[in-house]
This record gives C-alpha cells, structure tokens and sequence, in this order.
C-alpha cells in the first residue's frame, strides 16, 4: 500500500513538473527573431501614392529599398530592407529582426531617428531639397504610413502633392510660402489613430522647398509638403550658370490654400518668362546671357549690358565692368577713345546691328517701339535705386533703374545701371546720374538715331541723339 501511494506522488510530481516548462517565459516568447511584412499600396489612385501596378502615378519599391516598423516592443523602430532581386515591383517583402507583437505601425521612408511612443511616431522629416523625379515625386521626400496586426502592410500617402510643369528644361524649382511661421517642410510626427501628419514644434520648419535634377520641360513633376493652409504660394523656376541661379519663370499665388494629405494640387505649367540663351562674341568673358520678358507678348530683354561682365549686380561697385561698353550707333567696335562719325542704317535683321553682330543668336537691338513700351507706365514699373536706401537688390550699391512687370509679370524685373556716356572728345559723362541707351531705330535724313536718357526719378521718352555719342545697349530678343 505504501509503494503505491509512493508511485502515485510520483507521477504527480512528474507530470507538474511537465505542466511547468510548458509554460514560456517572456524572454521567450518576445525574444528578438526575423521579422518579415509584405508591403502592397492602398489602392487608391487618387494619392499618387501606390506602389505598383500599370498606373502613371505608381511608386514603386526598388531593391534595398528599407521601411521603419514600430510597436509597444519595438519603441525605437525596427529597420525592414527589401531585398528585390530587380527595381520595381508591385509588392516587397521587407525582412528585419525585431520583436513580434500584435500590432505595428510601418513608415517609409526608413528614418533612423524616428521613435515611437502611445500612439504617435516622431523624429519624421518632410526634406526641404528633393530630386527631381520625370512623371511623379522624390520617393524619399513622401511619407507613406501602414499598419497590421498580421503581416500585411498597406501603404497611404500622408502628404499633399504639388504638381508643376514647365514649358523649357530648367534645373531647380522652389516653393516658397510668406507671410507665416508654419514651413512647407521639415520635422513631423503621425497619430496612429487617425493617420496624419502634424508639425513638430516651430523648430526644423522651412518656408521653402527646392526639386533640384534635370527637370525637362512639359514633364510633370510633384513636390512634398507638410498638409496645412498657406496664405501665399510663389513658385519659382532657375536655370543655372555656373554657380548662378538664374530666374527663368515665377508663378504667385496670392490666395490662401488648405493642402490636404494624399491630394495632388495642380499648380499648371510655368511658361517660362526669363531665361539662358548662348552667345557668341565678346561679352566680357561670359558665354551667356539671360533674358527676362516683362509683359505679354514683349521681347525678351537681356539681363545685363553688351559688354557687361556682371550676371546680376549683387554686392556690386559702380563701374564699368557693370555698366558694359559703349558703342556708338552702328559702331562694329566698342569706344575706348573718341567716337568716330561711321553710321549705319539698321534694319531687325540687319548684320550691322551691334548687338546682332557680336552676340549672334537670335539678340538685337530694341527698336524705338520697343524702348518706347519699355518706359510706358501702363507696361512696367521703374523705381530709382540710389545704391544707399534704395538697392535693386541687398548689397548693390549701383544707381540705376529696376524696371518690374506688371501683373503676371510683376515678379520679373531688369536692371539699366547709370552708365551715362561716352563723350564725342572720348571719357565718360553723367555715370551714375543718366542711364543713355541705343535704339535700333535711326533717324532718316540725318546723321541721328533714336535713344533714351533717363534721369533719377524720370524713365524718359525716346528722343534723337548725334550717332556718334557712345551709349550703352541692352539687346532682346523676339
């Protein structure tokens, strides 16, 4: 009897003791393991945000392509990599090691800095330069958000789009807002509740973005922004030389607009107004020469004098380099000593004409009816810079005339510095107080040609001046 109550203990003890390891300690069954998710898009066209499929607006993941889950577990975000054999698919299975939980919370892009915690994800970046991208957006510029209690990721936009063509190639587009402290981009954090972007406190805010590449014209191209309402949006296209940015076209919003997550806002094609365009000849050592169109229809006006070294007049001394050469009507070469009485009849397609001969390409020189809508009021604006509380722009000491458009074209502007003239005895005359310049347009019968000279706060008439004073030229183009 007692060897069977022995046996029996036994066999209790035993099979607790079975009863006990089947139970997993925490360690266990939390323990850090390979995790892998499946990412698909959300289907919804609207958002430009799928990630596959035949759509034009389809993003697709790429190889090496990494996402950030996040959970209770997983506070500090775990990074999942897509080991796509090629570029492009409709689907990725994103694999990385973390800890399993029951449910998780996905981003993309992969953010190291981003952490979790009750119900919201920060340490986000909307970037202020995004790369350009024919057809669609910087895929590492738009923050997509997924969640799942299994292992199904389905990715939704959380940005607003800003779409933006253009009608000639260019190499950055900048947005810029004014007006207010809330930026168009930088730091944000997700609600995992109710998926949205917020700000994350006034610091890392941008009131601008940048889309830098090789942006082609008539290609559609989408800019990233932080969903808000926005008081005025001014959209701004360069083309460079060299390290200087050029202005090509601006377009200006001046109503307020609520940019709302995963929708696209056509901001239309940007018909470019300002521009590079080659040349040949003598320009002081530049090979180009920018254009700015100042209303409908007008021609193209050169942005800086024939003979000009100067881009632009930042920072810049009165001199000659700035003011360009002077040239006497119909003259072949620039003046250095006095002028002499050779003159020319001009016609638009004449080869005598100056600038035509030395820059080539398409450039001339205005004719009186084009310097004549130049000084008309109901066609631009002339404000006189005295390079002291006036600047054309901050740093420029030049005096002279910044001549802006009106309307649309109220953004585009040149500058005619104050060159005065070259005298008919040789040296310069009225630098800094007359601005003196050419016409295509000669006087029949006579040895004069049509010009204009404009005074501090007076743009001037065309009037007749002797062909053989030396005035400065700004050449056009049709």
């Amino acid at each position: 009897m007692k060897k069977t109550i022995i046996l029996m203990a036994a066999i209790v003890m035993i099979t607790s003791g079975c009863r006990e390891n089947e139970k997993l300690a925490p360690e266990e069954i939390y323990g850090t393991q390979t995790l892998t998710f499946y990412a698909t898009d959300s289907g919804n066209d609207g958002t430009k945000s799928r990630l596959g499929g035949a759509s034009h607006r389809s993003v697709l993941f790429s190889a090496n392509d990494s996402i950030s889950l996040f959970s209770t577990r997983n506070a500090s975000g775990v990074k999942l990599t897509t080991a796509l054999g090629t570029v492009g698919s409709a689907g990725a299975a994103f694999t990385g090691t973390g800890i399993r939980d029951d449910r998780y919370y996905a981003v993309y892009p992969y953010t190291s800095a981003a952490g979790y915690s009750t119900g919201i994800i920060s340490g986000l970046v909307i970037p202020a330069v995004q790369t350009a991208t024919d057809g669609t957006y910087d895929p590492k510029a738009v923050i997509t958000y997924a969640t799942t209690a299994n292992t199904s990721l389905l990715f939704t936009n959380l940005c607003p789009l800003l779409k933006i063509k253009i009608s000639e190639a260019a190499d950055s587009i900048v947005v810029t807002v004014s007006g207010q402290t809330t930026g168009l981009t930088g730091a944000v954090s997700v609600s995992t509740e109710s998926p949205a972007l917020s700000r994350a406190g006034a610091t890392g805010q941008d009131n601008r973005v940048k889309l830098q590449g090789d942006i082609k014209k008539d290609t559609a191209y989408y800019i990233s922004v932080i969903p808000g309402t926005y008081d005025a949006i001014t959209v701004t296209a360069y083309h460079h030389y060299g390290n200087t940015p050029h202005i090509i076209s601006t377009r200006h919003k001046s109503t307020s607009s609520t940019l709302e997550k995963g929708r696209i806002y056509d901001m239309g094609t940007m018909t470019v107004t300002q521009g590079l365009s080659p040349v040949d000849g003598t320009t002081g050592g530049r090979s180009s020469c920018g254009w700015v169109q100042l209303w409908e229809g007008g021609p193209k006006w050169a942005e800086f004098n024939l003979g000009s070294t100067a881009a632009d007049y930042s920072g810049a001394s009165p001199d000659s380099s700035h003011f360009g050469n002077y040239y006497a009507w119909g003259a072949k070469e620039a003046r250095s000593a006095k002028c002499d009485s050779t003159h020319a009849v001009l016609s638009a397609s004449d080869t005598t004409d100056t600038a035509f001969r030395l820059w080539k390409n398409g450039w001339k020189m205005p004719s009186k009816y084009y310097m004549e809508q130049l000084t008309s009021t109901n066609k631009c604006t002339w404000v006189w810079c005295d390079g002291s509380t006036v600047q054309y722009v901050p740093g420029c000491t030049i005096k002279g005339f910044k001549i802006s458009g009106k309307g649309d074209y109220s953004m585009n502007h040149i500058f005619l510095p104050a060159s005065g003239f070259w005298r008919k005895d040789g040296g310069t005359a009225d630098t800094n107080v007359f601005c003196d310049y050419w016409t295509s347009t000669g006087i029949t019968g006579g040895v004069n040609a049509c010009g204009i000279s404009c005074q501090t706060y007076n743009p001037g008439t065309t009037s007749s001046f002797s062909r053989s004073f030396g005035f400065a030229i700004r050449p056009i183009r049709d």
